[in-house]
């Protein structure tokens, strides 16, 4: 894992030059900020005990910086490898994801709390003494209208379609025949959660919310419709055809081309075609 091996690399580079926070000034990131930028932008591909994010797509951060930590190296150091790897991102990590001072708030928030005992953050917003964080308290409140908004539309679209007589592919399957609820669990369990939102924000990748069916811009400046043939093809190749404003590499570096059988991109199709 890149982070990882460029991070020990800098911890050691910039104690031996006596370096602390390089360009970043000690101390002066917004933790509060910075902690719900890194649960919303970053918390989707890394594990964070303090954020309660189980990212699998990029280095646990306090597997990362926790040695580093009881090995005596100062949080200002830690601040100044975030910042550098903000900076200096390299896929599958998107350029710019945090910039100016949002990436100062993140680099000084996970500086203050990576590798540290969630119970001992002192991070507003922390867990403290076991409580719940109110940004996890948040997430989970958001994750859990959007899945019974999701579940209504579901139900709504299987009432209307009359036990699948009258509906585009009937019950709580897709055009394509896929299952929406196999889908639905396909969209945590395979990452797509970390990079595609359900409520029309930007991510890493193109919002779920409203895209099937939609005509969309890619990067050839053709524009296609996001129908079943189109959906599917994205899934099984990631980089054949790559939406404009979003780099080519990324979804790849994580699922691979055909590592996505047919019918589980049908199942993710289908959930797609939910989100109304």
């Amino acid at each position: 894992m890149r982070l990882l091996l460029v991070s020990a690399a800098l911890l050691t580079t910039l104690v031996a030059s006596g370096c602390g926070a390089g360009g970043v000034t000690p101390g002066t990131g917004d933790k509060t900020n910075g902690k719900k930028l890194f649960v919303s932008k970053c918390g989707g591909c890394h594990t964070l005990a303090d954020a309660a994010t189980q990212g699998k797509v990029g280095p646990d951060l306090d597997d990362a910086f926790g040695p580093s930590r009881r090995q005596g190296f100062k949080e200002s150091t830690i601040r100044s490898v975030v910042h550098e790897q903000i900076d200096e991102a390299v896929l599958p990590m998107p350029a710019d994801l945090v910039t100016g001072e949002n990436a100062v708030d993140v680099a000084d928030y996970v500086a203050a709390v990576a590798g540290v005992t969630p119970q001992t953050s002192t991070v507003a917003g922390g867990t403290g003494a076991g409580q719940t964080t109110s940004t996890q308290q948040t997430t989970t409140q958001a994750q859990t209208t959007t899945e019974t908004e999701a579940e209504t539309e579901t139900e709504a679209e299987t009432e209307t379609e009359g036990g699948g007589n009258s509906g585009p592919g009937g019950g709580n399957s897709g055009l394509g025949g896929g299952d929406a609820a196999k889908g639905k669990a396909l969209y945590t369990s395979l990452g797509c959660v970390g990079c595609h939102s359900l409520d029309g924000s930007k991510g890493t990748g193109p919002t779920f919310k409203r895209l099937y069916d939609e005509t969309t811009k890619l990067t050839n400046g053709q524009s296609v419709k996001a129908d079943m043939a189109y959906l599917i093809e994205s899934i099984l190749d990631p980089d054949k055809q790559i939406v404009a404003g979003y780099s080519p590499g990324i979804m790849s570096a994580v699922i691979k081309p055909g590592a996505v059988s047919q019918a589980d991109a049908k199942a993710l199709v289908a959930y797609i075609q939910t989100l109304k």
